[in-house]
């Protein structure tokens, strides 16, 4: 999983240079990472009503619409 991590980053940094984007797609993983293992998951094992969960729980939380949907994106690049 990190050696994945390290992938997407540069990826990212490939992609974005040296804007803020980064760092928020960074967090966005992290957070959604965090997410699926709480719940005993692997990467490979995630399916749609995993994502539909995690999407309902950043609702609850009162993010923002465009936070909701970048959080999803990023963890499906």
């Amino acid at each position: 999983m990190d050696q994945a991590l390290v992938r997407f980053e540069q990826y990212v940094k490939r992609r974005f240079g040296h804007s803020s984007t980064l760092k928020h797609y960074r967090s966005d993983l992290k957070i959604f990472i965090h997410t699926i293992n709480n719940n005993n998951k692997s990467p490979e094992a995630v399916i749609a009503t995993d994502l539909d969960v995690f999407i309902d729980q950043q609702i609850v939380c009162g993010l923002s619409p465009t936070t909701i949907n970048r959080r999803p994106a990023t963890a499906l690049r």
